[in-house]
């Protein structure tokens, strides 16, 4: 399945799923996206990983990408739902020391 995004507000927080394959293709919707949420409410966004079935380097660099630009404007995204493939490689690059992992979003949201 090509890659989907979408965003939503669950538990008054943004939360944007991605469902399918998270490749490169998905940078600019991806992106677009984030943005698209109003400042004031980009102090935590979730991003829902729950459907997302494969992740390759690109995408990895797509999440590093949006991570890192959170951070830089004191902002935070926490991941939701990451499949244990997912998870291994975002161990391997570093990136579970700046993200909170929740298994679902109902969790996700209590942590707030």
């Amino acid at each position: 399945m090509v890659g989907q995004v979408k965003l939503q507000e669950r538990h008054s927080l943004p939360v944007i799923s991605v469902a399918g394959r998270m490749t490169v293709e998905l940078g600019g919707e991806l992106s677009d996206l984030y943005e698209s949420i109003p400042v004031e409410n980009r102090r935590r966004v979730l991003l829902d990983l729950t459907q997302t079935e494969y992740i390759n380097s690109a995408g990895l660099a797509l999440l590093i990408n949006l991570v890192s630009r959170a951070q830089e404007k004191s902002q935070t995204v926490d991941l939701v739902g990451v499949q244990d493939s997912v998870k291994r490689l975002i161990e391997i690059v570093g990136l579970i020391e700046f993200v909170t992992i929740y298994p679902d979003l109902h969790t996700a949201a209590g942590a707030a």
